[in-house]
């Protein structure tokens, strides 16, 4: 490798930051999303363990146990969503 000027080690150095806090973004989000996904999955095995325990061979996921809406930052959202 050949050397090369300071100025250019610098913007190497700005890019790679740069780089680093999009990564962390991404990373954030999905890991937001995977909460999200882990609600969602709670709420359906709730809505399973409650069909067996009614005794029923067969639901429907959109209404069993529908979620009671929340007040929430002075909107409605459903239980385990959030407003994006």
């Amino acid at each position: 490798m050949s050397k090369q000027k300071i100025w250019w080690h610098e913007e190497c150095l700005a890019n790679n930051i740069a780089h680093n806090a999009r990564q962390k973004k991404l990373l954030t989000r999905a890991l937001q999303d995977l909460d999200r996904s882990d609600t969602h999955l709670g709420f359906y095995l709730s809505q399973i363990e409650e069909a067996k325990r009614r005794g029923m061979d067969a639901f429907d996921r959109d209404r069993l146990l529908k979620k009671r809406p929340i007040r929430a930052e002075g909107a409605m959202i459903s239980c385990g969503e959030t407003e994006d």
